[in-house]
């Protein structure tokens, strides 16, 4: 049986077993991760950032490029005394964090995106998310660049579809139902095609897709969809405490309905010869969970979705192992916080 989180089989097909020492993500996939630590780099429509970069005197990685990661290093004092300024300001100032729409958001988005065991809305999902795909953009040899990382309405349009298709207690398809024979219109394609969000890449092009799943409307999770092997696995910060077959359920848009929209894209079509993909089937793609001692594991609730960023943000760095506790969360919310109020502006 291989073993790792990627390109691997389980013996049962069902579930990642537990591993006494860490394993490598992405085998040798990928380019060797270098460091990371947040800054406040250009936005893409060309707007100067409010304050000026992080210093590259620490860590190690792109620093030609003004550009390093340390996922535990300090936030720049400059920036820390900004934020908060602006949380002690009384002016009522509202702050365009670059979601969709030019919507600005008000000092208390920004408190609950950094308190503790405060549960995220999908704007700060969002919010932070397009900030991991800028660094992608800004600095290729870093980030995985066969890696798509999507917006969280992709995950809610599919579950609410599959809600009008899936049958019973496990949501499985009616008798006569195919991946090859559903029918999609043309702005439903628009994520596989990589017209949306922006900043991803045709799903042809890549190897991973990174999804972050609000499950029930109360839970947030990551899937990482394996394009080489045509699996879904699970990352829960909260697998403990969830049955196997409940989350499978849950989880029954994506195994299905990609494959499906895959399919009328003409994915193994485009793929360029050479890049490895999973065989076409009208089947639903398997569902492999992460066992919990290879996630960080919340106690509480409410501190799910900075986990799944934080899962996304180590996964596209191509770092091999979670290396964060419950513990801390406190100090990584803040950081967040910091970061997407420095990438961005009074409305």
């Amino acid at each position: 049986m291989e073993t790792g989180f990627h390109g691997h089989r389980s013996m049962n097909g069902d579930r990642v077993p537990p591993q006494p020492a860490p394993i490598p993500m992405f085998r040798n996939r990928l380019p060797p991760p270098k460091a990371w630590r947040p800054d406040s780099t250009s936005r893409l429509d060309g707007t100067e950032p409010i304050h000026r970069p992080l210093s590259t005197k620490e860590g190690t990685g792109d620093a030609a490029a003004g550009h390093v990661w340390n996922p535990h290093g300090l936030v720049h004092p400059e920036q820390l005394a900004a934020y908060e300024d602006y949380k002690r300001s009384t002016s009522g100032e509202l702050r365009d964090v670059d979601l969709h729409d030019p919507v600005g958001v008000p000092i208390t988005w920004f408190h609950r995106l950094q308190t503790n065991l405060m549960e995220l809305e999908d704007t700060h999902i969002d919010a932070y998310l397009k900030i991991i795909r800028r660094r992608q953009r800004l600095h290729p040899t870093v980030y995985g660049s066969r890696i798509n990382i999507l917006d969280s309405q992709f995950f809610t349009l599919l579950d609410h579809q599959w809600d009008r298709i899936g049958t019973g207690p496990e949501r499985k398809p009616p008798a006569g139902w195919s991946v090859f024979g559903q029918t999609w219109s043309h702005d439903e394609l628009a994520v596989v095609r990589g017209e949306l969000p922006l900043g991803i890449r045709p799903w042809h092009d890549v190897d991973l897709v990174l999804i972050p799943c609000n499950v029930g409307g109360m839970h947030w999770v990551m899937a990482s969809i394996d394009l080489q092997w045509g699996h879904i696995l699970v990352f829960d910060s909260f697998r403990r405490e969830v049955p196997f077959r409940h989350r499978n359920a849950q989880f029954a848009c994506l195994r299905y309905l990609l494959p499906s929209q895959l399919y009328t894209v003409h994915f193994h079509r485009n793929r360029q010869p050479g890049d490895k993909s999973y065989r076409k089937k009208d089947g639903p793609f398997r569902m492999l969970f992460v066992s919990a001692d290879r996630v960080p594991q919340q106690e509480l609730g409410g501190n799910c979705g900075a986990h799944t960023l934080r899962m996304i943000e180590y996964l596209t760095a191509n770092r091999d192992t979670f290396d964060w506790t419950e513990a801390d969360m406190p100090i990584i919310r803040q950081k967040m916080a910091i970061e997407v109020y420095c990438n961005s502006r009074i409305l």
